[in-house]
Order: structure tokens, then C-alpha cells, then sequence
């Protein structure tokens, strides 16, 4: 049945009669608001009391809690609630009311904290512990990992009340010793959960318990409980039922058996609480026998039509499970139209992302919108937790998000002191005072830090002491000014202890503390440490003053830790250290005690977050492969897909009650578990749910972001959003205006200043850079400076340059050794030469890790082969690690076209007229000026005429053009080097002339193994002619006599351009690319 704004009275009336409802509906086409309506209808004939909305969160019931009508009734208990909520309210008064106390509720934290208990139980042989599958390693045990999905599979069995001995026997039927772990597992868990002090029931196991009250129980809908002075609701209502807990259902059918009537909405294809147990089972069942209706979205006004409802449609009709509700118009034509917008844009960093992101909210906000009507929505909380932090950075104001303990630096910094035990890592102690001297305790930025290692430096007494780290530095100062505050007075002299750096002295403070507090209970040494750091008064001055100051959550989370240790002191025997080792290991949030400085602020979360709310301007971002969709297949430790179609379909009860008879015969036709593709599978339509989700948050504009940086690349999330967008515009509905920053498709955004600082940094680099006009940008950092900001004004630019020395790299006349790849960077820009070769190396990818593979098959079959070549590969690919499943296999296919694609190439060669003279053969060719040209040629033939030949292997994904190959440096490099005299060929143990392997240079030639030859052979490589004479003696002088120069010299300057700058991995610290500012 399709129907419109007549579907909450519909609906009201269905329950009247005493059936069950099911209304279907896409986001934001007024299902809430019907379910208000049907609300109405049913408090005003059987009163308030006589209705419950029941919620998947407490966020959500709050909300709509705000937005239900109040009468004249008065309630003993919320119009509406989360539906956990209301499951432990039942529980625990049946508990005060049967054996006179109320139950604890164990929240995610406690829960972890427990079941750590039970693993160091194991561990340390105190507790007997399970017998594991041989493929269990000791490490394996350990990972965070394994503790996490050790929890869902754990949270799964109990949300079934499925007991040891069922999941045991289940395992045993099953054949799997995982399971029959799991159970041993179990069972200490509850036995630990007895023991006194920690009874309680958690978000895993109360609605079995609930159930079984409820059952238990003789009252009837409308009645009071026998336990309670809440009545039984005659009517119940939920508000999206697709993210209801599957194993809330026996639950709800409790309730309905007493005689409630249950409604329920639901948007099937955003669930964002699949990978929580809310697989659809309970959605699905409970519409199978109600009364259904669908909502018609091209009846009405609904929320994001236009754009975002067109691409929202187009990805629902390939990922939803249940288009037979017709909730989803079968064409674009079918919908109303609307004004929203869908953009998607690719960057070519995370830090661009941040900027660009900043840009767009800025721009809405100047434009109107106020800034908590913006959301910035990642897949994950982390991924939203550092994406928040660099808003924030770029004056955004960003909503605070509550973090683990052991992820807030004010809470981790006193949790890692109090661990600082005699077992602790070699270096933890340095680490932690570098940590603390730059955190929010020091407050020490980049400038700061570096003086402080200079003053520390001069008064190190060891000779290394220019080598010593800032930590170990830290460390050392922090240990001698305790000994000298501890020491006689006059021992040390009589300052020496006064004259400590402040971060010293707090450093020896904090120590002292935590050393002597470590064995006592963890109230009282959190407090002792907290204490010792001094910055109490500081700190609730600063809070106060700026509702926006940082200082508020450190707050927050110091308060939240304080509780936590009392928590801990009251439950059982701890001390300090291993109650600190415990909550560094979580990584569920404590709930916060404080609440948001500010009303209106940014929203950066994740779409579960946000999944009861809507936003005028939604930004979704880290939508590349690997990323969102994380194909990863959850639970693969324990087949957890398997354990929940199992314990969903009963078979734990026809296990426990059948060992021998005809139950089996039904247990085997369940006995078919799914491949891991079809594993997979499941796992993307997840992904895309929680995707629709975050698109249909929006009401005018969506954009969609992804790095691009030739190894990361955009999801097929973001490719069918961006078609999407570009079908749109090509319908003729012409979208409505964009930020001025982005336009409606496009490839690679441009990403303007967006914040003070950047603008500052901005307008000083026109400023200092300007050939022609230099004044608009100094009376745009006069009126900046004049209005209060410091960085605006001159007379700060300089007060942090501390030069260590403005001598040359190198004397004129000392030896500079050039390679090809040297040259090539050198020439595109010696500042990023400087800062990739001497400032530290970055870890290599998998792509560099892969073409270094590559590059060896080529070395040790230079003839080719492809059975030895494959046979080669796969051996060397096996010791590549690789974050993820899909990655692996990804990687293996793209390797073994590669390996196809080598093998024709290097069988065509002898055909062509080339012969192999080596490979990886090192070139030197001296000058006489004081420099030499080195390198190693990945391939050397000689042609027929014997001439030279040098190949390059390149495994990037993008050949050069064919002009820009005749001028490739590199060759050029190696072509240049074979004409100066003396030039050879330089082995292990000894050197030969170069013209014992052929008569000068004859070309070049850069060779592409991940693209195929082509049907003429040359589509996967670049050619470089051979040079003359007069050609090699003007690459000298233009290119290898000024780099040798420019290596030599006392200035490397930045020199900016679209391909020098566009994947450089030192961009963040070039001077000539200002923050807030694209290069292209």
C-alpha cells in the first residue's frame, strides 16, 4: 500500500484495532513525523501513559522526545526512550523489587575492563584458561583486535541468553574450537560478573534478561508491573526500526504477548548500526505480520529532493535488500524534484581535505548558514576525531567529541605516568616527558620545543648530547633537578634548582609523584599526580573565561578519569599502575560529565552520531578505497557472521535439546556457512547503507571528498556520487548555486585560506612574493594587525628565526657526487631535494614496495620466462604485509599484470636488435670540476651499431608524454655521463671502462610494466634519442654544473609548479606554498 500524509493516521488506527504497523519510507520523507502524528492520535484516546517511543540510542530519544506532544497527564517514566533504556529499567526494578537492590548497568568501558580481566587471568596462569585453535598465536591473544571481536561475538551469544554449556555444545556440533573457547570464555565472564561488586547486566545481555521478566510476569497491557508503578503501554512505537539490535526482538514479541500493539518506521537502506548487531532480522521480522505502508516520496516535500535525493536513489536501487517495499522510486523520473546539490571532489592530501572542508563551512556561514547546521561526517570515529582537530585548527568552531581516556593527551599523560613501572619499554620514559613538554601540560610548539633542546643542549654534560632526542634530553634535566632539589643547599649551588626551565621542573614534579603513588589505589594516585602537574587554578581560569578554550575537555576528561579511578577503588583490589595499564588498553569512551561550551558549533562525527538528525550542508569525507568502503570482512576470528545466523535461527536451542534425534536433520540444513566472498558482499551493502546514511543527512548541499594521490584513489562510493551529480546537470535541471570554492563536479579542488592564520600566511606571502604590486596585501596586514592580530604585524615575523648557520652546504671545491634521480629533483626544486634527502625518510607504500619487487624479477630475469618470472614474483610477494584482505588481493592482481607485461618486454628485446649487457649496473663518470655523475642503470643493452642503451623501469601508473620523455633528466643524466672521459662501469671489487661493454651512448628508454605493449608494442614505453655532441655539452652546462653548484651552495629555494608540487611529501614545510593555499 502506498500512501502519503494519511499513513500516521492509518497507522494510529491499525494499532487501535489491535494490529501491528510497518510503515516504509526512504530518510527524510516524514516518517518521524507520522509516527509523531500516530503518537497523538493514540495519547488522546487512551492517555500519555498508554504510548512509549521507543529509540536505537539515547541521542535519538532525546530528540524526539523534545518533538512528541505533553497533555495534561502526568508520566512516571519518559514519553520516550532508547530502547536499551527501557529493556534495564524493567530489569533492574524487577531486581530491587524481588531481592531488594537494583542492578549496576556495565557500560562499554566496564565491560572491556572485565574482560581484560579475564585475558590477564589466562595469561598469567592464574585462571585456567581455554583451549585456543592451533592457529591462535601468543600475539595474536594480545592485539586489540582480537579483544574486539572476542567482545562482539561475546555481546552476540549473550544478547540470545545463550548459555556455556548451549555454546559449547553448538561449537562441538559445529566442529569449530573457536566456539567452544568462546564458551569457556563466557562462563568466566559471568562468573565474574557474580562475584560481589561487580553484579550488573550490560547492552549485551539485557534483553534476554528483559524478555524473561516480562514473560515471567502476569500484567497485562495498560496494568501496572507486578515489580514497577510504571504501566505495561498498550501501544509502542519505533522509531527507526532498522537500527534496532536483532537480538532485541524476543524482547519486543515479550512485550507484544502481554497484549501491546507495536508500530514501527523504518528507512531499510541507511541502517548504521549493522556492524551492532542490527542485521534488518528484527525489522524484517516484525513486518511480516503487520499491516504495512509505504511512504510516496514524489507525493510531497521531503528533505534533500533534488541532487541529493537523485544520487541517493541511484546507489539505494543497486545496494537495497528490499526494493519489493517500493520505498525506492525505480527512476530518477519518479521523485519530485528539488533545488539540492551533490558535489565530489578529490584532493590531493588528508591536510588538503581539512582545508577544503573549512573552506566550504566558512563559505556556508558567511552565507548564512550557522555553523550547527554543518556536519562533517567520516566513516569512523577516529578518522572524525583527527579530522575535527584540523578544523579546529583552522578556526572552525568544531562540537568537542568525548574520546577514550587513553586518547586525550590530558588523561593518557597521567595514565602512561602511572604505568611508567620497572617493566616499561626502553625510551617509554623519554617519549612520555617529550609528549608532556609538547602537550597540553608544556604547551611547547614547534618553535618552543626546538629552544628548549638548544638550551638543554648547552648545559648537557654528555659529549653526545647535539645527537639526544628532546625526551632523553627532558629526562635527564628532569632527573637532575630532583637530585638537586633533594640535595643539601649549597651542594649544587644555591639556584640550581629554581634555575630549571619550567617544563623541567614540572617534568621532576609529575615523576616523583607517580613513582611514589603508583602502588597505592588509583583514586587517590590519579589525584596525586593530577595534583603534582600544578595547572588546576590555570586551567579553570582559562575554561571559564572561553567557553571555546581547549582547557574545557582536558577538564572534562580529567574529571571523567578521577571518576573512573574511583570506579575501580570501590569494585575491587588495584593499584594504581595496572589500573592505568588497563584503561590505556581501552577503546570505548567513558560518558562525559560536561557538557558543550557552545550551542552552535560544527558537527564532525560519524553517521551512527548522527542518524536521528539532518543538516542543512553535509560534508562526507574519506570516501577512497580501503577507506570507505572498508571491504575488510568483521569477525573473521571467530566466523561471526556465521555465530549470528546461527544463534538468530535457534540452532543453539536444537543443539541443546536434540544431541541425537531429528532435530540434527534440521541443524544440518542450516550447516552451509558463506564464502568469503559472499562475506564480502555483505559487508559492502553494510558499508553503503552507513553511506546513504551520511548523503540523506543533507537538505540543500552534500559533498563528497576523497584524497587522490596516485596511491590512494577514490571508492566506488565517490565515482557514483560524482556520475550521479554529473547526471543531474545533464537532465537540465540546473543546480542551485555552489560555495565559491567548489564547483558541482570536479576533479581537484582549489583550497582557499581558512582561517585567520592562514590569511595572515596568505596575505604575507603575496605580500613578500609580489613583483608588481606589493600594497593592497601590506594594508591588508596593516587593517589585520590594527584589528588585534599579532601575526598580522611585522615586528613578529622574525622573533622566532634562530639561524644555526648561514655557511654553505659544502666548499666550492668539494666533491659532489650527482646520481640521475639527485639531477631530476635538484632541477625540479632543490628545497625539496634538501628536505627529502637530509630531513628524514618517509616509510615506503605498498606501490613502492611492489615496484621494488618488480624491479628485482627484471634484475634476476633479465631474459624473461614467465613461469620463472610468476614463480619469482609470488616467492618475493609473500613477504609483502598488507593492511587488509582486499588490499593484498588487489595488489597481488595489479603485480601479476606487471609480471605479464615485464616478460614481453624483455622476450621482445633480442628480437628488436638489443643485447643484454647487465643489470643494475653502476655508472661513474668523472669531471674534472670537482663532481662526478653516479648511478645505477637498471637495464644496459647494446644496440646492433654498439651503441649504449639504458632502460629505466618506472612503476608508476602514469607514463610520461612522449616529448617529455626525450627530455627526461634521468636519461639524459646517463647519456651525458657515457661521453665524459673516464666514464665505466663500476663493480664489487673492481671497475671496467665503459668501452668494454660498447662505443658511447645510443638512447634511452623509460618502460611502464603496468601498462601492456599495445598492438604496436609501444604503448608502455617513453624513447630518448641518442645525443649529439652539442647536445650533451649544453646539458652539462644548463643541468649538472648548476645542481653540483646548488648542492654546494648555502640557499635551496623553493620552486613551486603543479608537477613538482602536486605528491610532494614535503609540501607542509615549503615556505613557497602558503597554508590555505592550492599550488595548482
Amino acid at each position: 500500500m502506498r500512501t502519503n500524509e494519511a499513513a500516521g493516521n492509518c497507522a494510529a488506527e491499525t494499532l487501535l484495532a489491535g494490529q501491528r504497523t510497518a510503515v516504509f519510507g526512504g530518510p527524510g520523507t516524514g516518517k518521524t513525523a507520522q509516527l509523531i502524528d500516530s503518537y497523538s492520535v493514540l495519547a488522546k484516546r487512551g492517555g500519555e501513559p498508554s504510548v512509549l517511543a521507543l529509540t536505537p540510542s539515547r541521542e535519538h530519544a532525546d530528540a524526539l522526545r523534545d518533538r512528541l506532544p505533553t497533555g495534561d497527564g502526568i508520566r512516571s517514566a519518559p514519553a520516550a526512550r532508547s530502547v536499551h533504556s527501557y529493556a534495564f529499567s524493567l530489569v533492574s526494578a524487577h531486581s530491587a523489587a524481588v531481592f531488594g537492590r537494583p542492578l549496576d548497568f556495565i557500560s562499554g568501558a566496564d565491560q572491556e575492563y572485565l574482560l581484560a580481566s579475564v585475558l590477564e587471568g589466562y595469561e598469567s596462569g592464574r585462571v585456567s584458561g581455554p583451549r585456543w585453535p592451533g592457529g591462535f598465536s601468543a600475539e595474536l591473544l594480545t592485539t586489540a583486535g582480537f579483544r574486539r571481536q572476542l567482545r562482539d561475538a561475546l555481546n552476540a551469544v549473550m544478547g540470545y541468553g545463550v548459555t556455556p554449556a548451549q555454546l559449547e555444545r553448538l561449537g562441538r556440533q559445529r566442529g569449530l574450537a573457536q566456539w567452544q573457547a568462546l564458551a569457556v570464555v563466557l562462563k568466566d565472564y559471568e562468573n565474574l560478573l557474580a562475584v560481589p561488586g561487580f553484579g550488573g547486566v550490560d547492552t549485551a545481555a539485557v534483553f534476554a534478561r528483559a524478555a524473561a521478566v516480562v514473560t515471567a510476569d502476569g500484567t497485562r497491557a495498560g496494568q501496572k508491573w507486578s515489580f514497577s508503578s510504571e504501566p505495561l503501554p498498550a501501544h509502542i512505537l519505533l522509531d527507526s526500526a532498522q537500527d534496532f539490535p536483532d537480538t532485541a526482538l524476543d524482547f519486543l514479541l515479550a512485550l507484544e504477548s502481554k497484549g501491546a500493539t507495536i508500530g514501527l518506521w523504518t528507512s531499510p537502506d541507511t541502517t548504521v548500526q549493522g556492524f551492532r548487531g542490527a542485521g534488518g532480522r528484527l525489522f524484517q521480522s516484525l513486518a511480516a505480520g503487520a499491516q504495512t505502508f509505504t511512504l510516496d516520496g514524489a507525493s510531497r516535500v521531503h528533505r534533500g529532493a533534488g541532487g541529493v535525493r537523485r544520487a541517493y536513489d541511484s546507489l539505494a536501487r543497486i545496494i537495497s535488500s528490499d526494493l519489493h517495499r517500493r520505498h525506492v522510486p525505480a527512476s530518477a523520473e519518479d521523485f519530485a524534484a528539488g533545488a539540492s546539490t551533490v558535489c565530489a571532489s578529490a584532493v590531493s592530501t588528508q591536510s588538503d581535505q581539512a582545508r577544503l572542508a573549512a573552506s566550504l563551512i566558512r563559505t556556508w556561514h558567511d552565507d548564512g548558514a550557522q555553523w550547527d547546521d554543518c556536519a562533517v561526517l567520516s566513516r569512523s570515529s577516529g578518522s572524525a576525531s583527527a579530522l575535527a582537530a584540523e578544523l579546529a585548527a583552522h578556526g572552525i568552531p568544531v562540537q568537542k567529541q568525548v574520546q577514550p581516556l587513553s586518547s586525550q593527551p590530558a588523561t593518557a599523560h597521567i595514565l602512561r605516568l602511572l604505568a611508567l613501572g620497572d617493566s616499561c619499554e626502553p625510551g617509554e620514559r623519554e617519549r612520555l616527558c617529550e609528549d608532556i613538554a609538547t602537550g597540553p601540560y608544556g604547551e611547547l610548539d614547534v618553535v618552543g620545543a626546538g629552544s628548549l633542546r638548544r638550551a638543554l643542549m648547552r648545559t648537557d654534560s654528555r659529549d653526545d648530547g647535539g645527537d639526544r632526542s628532546l625526551g632523553a634530553l627532558l629526562a635527564a634535566a628532569a632527573a637532575a633537578h630532583a637530585e638537586s632539589a633533594d640535595a643539601p643547599t649549597g651542594v649544587h649551588g644555591p639556584d640550581a634548582a629554581s634555575s630549571a626551565p619550567r617544563t623541567v621542573r614540572m617534568l621532576a614534579d609529575v615523576l616523583i609523584a607517580a613513582d611514589r603513588v603508583r602502588r597505592l589505589e588509583p583514586e587517590a594516585a590519579v589525584w596525586e599526580v593530577w595534583e603534582a602537574f600544578g595547572v588546576a587554578d590555570d586551567w579553570q581560569r582559562r575554561a571559564e573565561s572561553d567557553p571555546e578554550d581547549e582547557r574545557n575537555a582536558d577538564l572534562d576528561a580529567v574529571i571523567r578519569l578521577q571518576t573512573l579511578a574511583q570506579k575501580f577503588t570501590d569494585r575491587r583490589e588495584v593499584d594504581a599502575e595496572s589500573f592505568a595499564v588497563t584503561v590505556l588498553g581501552q577503546a570505548v569512551a567513558q560518558d562525559s560529565l560536561a557538557h558543550s561550551g557552545q550551542s552552535r558549533e560544527v558537527i564532525v562525527s560519524t553517521p551512527a552520531a548522527v542518524a536521528h538528525r539532518d543538516f542543512e550542508h553535509v560534508i562526507i569525507a574519506d570516501v577512497q578505497e580501503g577507506t570507505w568502503p572498508n571491504t575488510r570482512v568483521r569477525g573473521s576470528v571467530f566466523l561471526q557472521q556465521r555465530l549470528d545466523e546461527d544463534l538468530a535461527a535457534g540452532v543453539w536451542r536444537i543443539a541443546d535439546g536434540d544431541e541425537g534425534g531429528g532435530g540434527i536433520d534440521a541443524f544440518a540444513a542450516l550447516d552451509s556457512a558463506p564464502s568469503y566472498r559472499e562475506l564480502q558482499k555483505a559487508t559492502v551493502r553494510d558499508e553503503g547503507r552507513m553511506f546513504l546514511a551520511a548523503l540523506s543527512r543533507a537538505r540543500s548541499t552534500a559533498v563528497v571528498l576523497a584524497v587522490n594521490d596516485g596511491e590512494i584513489l577514490p571508492s566506488v562510493f565517490f565515482e557514483h556520487t560524482q556520475k550521479a551529480a554529473a547526471q543531474f546537470g545533464r537532465e537540465g535541471t540546473q543546480p542551485a548555486p555552489e560555495p565559491r570554492v567548489l564547483s558541482p563536479v570536479s576533479d581537484h579542488a582549489t583550497v582557499g585560506p581558512a582561517s585567520m592564520r592562514q590569511l595572515v600566511g596568505f596575505a604575507r606571502g603575496r605580500f613578500e612574493n609580489s613583483r608588481d604590486d606589493s600594497a593592497p596585501w601590506a594594508l591588508l596586514l596593516a587593517g589585520l594587525a590594527e584589528a588585534g592580530v599579532e601575526a598580522a604585524s611585522p615586528h613578529t615575523w622574525s622573533a622566532w628565526r634562530e639561524r644555526s648557520t648561514v655557511d654553505p652546504a659544502a666548499a666550492d671545491d668539494a666533491p659532489v657526487t650527482i646520481s640521475p634521480s639527485t639531477l631530476e629533483m635538484f632541477l625540479e626544486c632543490p628545497l625539496k631535494w634538501l628536505l627529502s634527502r637530509h630531513a628524514g625518510a618517509l616509510p615506503s607504500t605498498n606501490a613502492q614496495r611492489l615496484g621494488t619487487l618488480i624491479h628485482s624479477l627484471a634484475e634476476r630475469h633479465p631474459h624473461g620466462g614467465y613461469t620463472e618470472l610468476k614463480a619469482a614474483f609470488e616467492e618475493g610477494f609473500e613477504h609483502l604485509e598488507f593492511a587488509s584482505r582486499w588490499e593484498r588481493d588487489r595488489q597481488y592482481a595489479e603485480g601479476l599484470d606487471m609480471v605479464g607485461n615485464l616478460n614481453d618486454f624483455l622476450v621482445s628485446r633480442r628480437s628488436d636488435g638489443y643485447r643484454f649487457m647487465g643489470a643494475e649496473k653502476t655508472l661513474v663518470a668523472d669531471s674534472r670540476e670537482g663532481w662526478l655523475i653516479r648511478g645505477r642503470i637498471d637495464r644496459l643493452e647494446r644496440d646492433s651499431e654498439g651503441r649504449l642503451h639504458i632502460v629505466d623501469f618506472k612503476t608508476g601508473k602514469t607514463p610520461k608524454s612522449k616529448e617529455d620523455a626525450q627530455a627526461d633528466p634521468q636519461l639524459a643524466a646517463y647519456q651525458a655521463a657515457m661521453g665524459l672521459p673516464g666514464a665505466r662501469i663500476a663493480e664489487e671489487t673492481a671497475s671496467a671502462p665503459l668501452q668494454d661493454f660498447g662505443n658511447g651512448a645510443g638512447g634511452g628508454m623509460l618502460m611502464y610494466p603496468r601498462k601492456a605493449a599495445g598492438a604496436r608494442g609501444t604503448s608502455n614505453v617513453r624513447t630518448q634519442d641518442a645525443m649529439s655532441e652539442e647536445t650533451r655539452r649544453a646539458f652539462l652546462a644548463d643541468s649538472v654544473r648548476p645542481t653540483a653548484a646548488g648542492i654546494r651552495s648555502a640557499q635551496f629555494p623553493a620552486t613551486p609548479s603543479a608537477q613538482a608540487c602536486r605528491y610532494c611529501p614535503v609540501k607542509r614545510s615549503c615556505p613557497a606554498v602558503q597554508t590555505g593555499e592550492d599550488e595548482s
